[in-house]
Parts: structure tokens; sequence; C-alpha cells
């Protein structure tokens, strides 16, 4: 990686943590790239902000109100300035691509990781309770009470990101992290045992619904170059995170037996050039390669019905059309307005002005 982008040999180093999403054991821990390195570990203490990872936290505490959010529920992807109590500037997100998309499907919003409409959501629904969702899924580390925290401002060690991510794999049941499982005699003999915690802090329906936008994610989103790597029959689900500056590559996913973050940056925070799908992903991928990953299971709680519906305005498709992405709704929930795949429907700011005459 540093011949592909012309760094200087040694300057980027990085840190892994596996585990099993059903059991929360510890598989493997790698805290530098030096294999016998034995002094700081960068899985277990380095704090990193963790950028775009933090935001499906955002979208668990929507898509837990299914009377107000659905996958298809549209966000508002236009110039947002938002003035916080106490700061001397307006907060101005801005997306990667400079770009502004209109109003877009809540799982596109995900899937392509927008930060203008990602925080306008967070806006919606209170920093406290999003916080209170991230702490829920495992964070430990004390959250900053301010908006920018939506954008992964927080900076977390990589094993706390893994704990986050290991609760969305077990489908909203946290499991705490361990990495011993009992202790023994001399002898052999069992003289302690470590049993499971489970708790579950999730509708097992909202965590489906994540789940599903997380695979959207690298099935066209901004993960989808790991394709090349992983077959899609994996069914893989992820995110990838980028740091301002491009000093933190990230990324964190989970297949069917396996949950993994990956951190790629370097001790002086420089900027290394890489984003998440270029720097943290690919390695992930590999790595995941090795270990014979098991599909994602495609098993669907109760109370959850799957409806073609159409990419740029969530409405139902009827018939068979390229527009069309089959999505999860909580029962109750499903779009009731239909349309045709002919029809000119753009992502644009008309778009809402369109669908609100829909629903007259």
């Amino acid at each position: 990686m540093e011949q592909r982008y012309k760094l200087a040999e040694g300057w980027l180093d990085g840190a892994v943590v596996v585990s099993v999403p059903q059991t929360g054991e510890v598989a493997a821990v790698i805290g530098s790239r030096r294999s016998n390195f034995e002094g700081f570990n960068r899985a277990l203490d380095a704090r990193r902000p963790i950028g775009s990872l933090f935001k499906p936290a955002i979208y668990l505490t929507a898509l837990e109100r299914p009377e107000a959010y659905t996958l298809t529920s549209l966000l508002d992807d236009s110039p947002l300035q938002f003035q916080e109590a106490g700061m001397n500037r307006a907060w101005e997100p801005q997306n990667y691509d400079k770009q502004f998309h209109g109003e877009v499907p809540l799982w596109l919003a995900l899937a392509n990781s927008y930060n203008v409409s990602t925080a306008r959501l967070g806006l919606e629904l209170g920093v406290k309770p999003v916080l209170q969702t991230a702490q829920r899924l495992g964070v430990e580390e004390p959250l900053k009470p301010y908006a920018a925290t939506f954008l992964g401002s927080a900076e977390l060690p990589p094993i706390q990101v893994a704990q986050m991510y290991q609760t969305i794999a077990a489908g909203g049941f946290r499991v705490p992290l361990r990495a011993i499982r009992e202790v023994l005699t001399v002898e052999g003999r069992p003289l302690k045992r470590y049993a499971i915690d489970v708790q579950q802090v999730a509708s097992s329906q909202s965590v489906h619904l994540l789940t599903r936008a997380l695979q959207l994610a690298v099935e066209e989103g901004t993960a989808k170059s790991m394709r090349s790597t992983l077959p899609e029959s994996l069914h893989i689900a992820g995110k990838t995170g980028t740091t301002d500056g491009l000093r933190d590559s990230w990324f964190a996913g989970f297949s069917g037996n396996y949950v993994g973050v990956v951190w790629v940056g370097n001790d002086k925070n420089e900027p290394t050039g890489l984003t998440g799908a270029t720097g943290a992903m690919p390695i992930w991928a590999k790595m995941m390669a090795q270990l014979h990953p098991a599909p994602v299971p495609q098993v669907e709680p109760p109370g959850i019905t799957y409806l073609a519906t159409h990419r740029g305005v969530g409405a139902r498709v009827s018939g068979h059309c390229s527009e069309a992405v089959e999505l999860p709704f909580v029962e109750g929930s499903e779009p009731q307005t239909e349309v045709g795949c002919g029809g000119d429907y753009t992502t644009t700011s008309k778009v809402r002005k369109w669908w609100q005459r829909l629903l007259r």
C-alpha cells in the first residue's frame, strides 16, 4: 500500500480486531504492523476519530421509530448551517465529494455515506438519543454532546468500534467482547468459567433494516470495490470511515461468522491520503478472504416484510425495473404509494414536492 500510494516505507501503521458475532470471543487482536512489537497496542489503546463508522448509531436511532422513519424516508442533502450553543462558528458539514444530492432515501444516504443528510437526520433525532444509542451498542468512552459527533469526531479505540459492530452483527444483542473462555488448573480441569452475558439493546427488526442498508453499502455504495475480493453471495455488511484530512482510514463489517475492524493511519496524526475504501477496506477484505467467511444469514425476524421500491423516491414499484431495490420494512410502515418504472423521478429538491402531492 505504501508503494502504491508512494508513501515512505514504515510510515503507515494499523490495528485489527476480529471477533465472533454469536459469542463475543475475540479471535484476533493486532496492535501494530510489526508482529513482534511489544509496545503501544493501537487496537486497545489508540483513540482515533472514527469518521463515518459512527453513522449506524444515528440510523439505528431513526429506524427504531418505524412510525416516523423507514429505509425509504427521504432525507434532505442540501447545504446546512447549524449554530450550536457555545460555539463561535456555525457548523457547516460537507459531503466527501463536495456535492449536494437533494432528497435521498435514507438507505442511500447511509450506503453512500452522505454527511449532510446524515447530520440533518441526527439533528432531527437529537444529540442525546443518538449518543445513548451508541452507548447501548457498546461504546464506553464518554461522547461529547455536540452535533459534530454525528460525523465521527468521537475518538475511540478499535476494540470499542468492534464492540459496536458486534452488537449490530448479533441482531441487537450486546455480547461483551472477551478473550478468556475459561481458566484451567495445572491438571487441565476448569477452575473458572466465564459465562456469556447477553443483553438485548435494540429491536431485531430495526437492526435487520440497518444491516440491509450496510449490505447495500457493500453492494453498491462506498464499499462496492470489495466485490473484487469477496463474492456477493456472502452478503457482507460494512461501513467505510474516513476522517478529516485523510488522517484515519477505517473499515468495520461482518460476515456470518466474523466481525472485523481495521484502522490504518500513523502515530504522527498526519494525512495518509487514504480513504476508508482505499486503505482499511482492502486489508479487511483480504483478511476476511483468508478466514473462510460464512454468508450473513438471510433470516427475517418476525414483523418484517420486503417490498420492491423505487430507489429514487421510495414508493412501491409495480412490475420489474432497473430502478427497483428490495428493502425490508417493519410491518405497518410500508410505503402506500405505488409508481411505475417509466416515470422521470430524480433525487432532487423537486422530489419532496412531488412526493407530497402523491400523499394528499
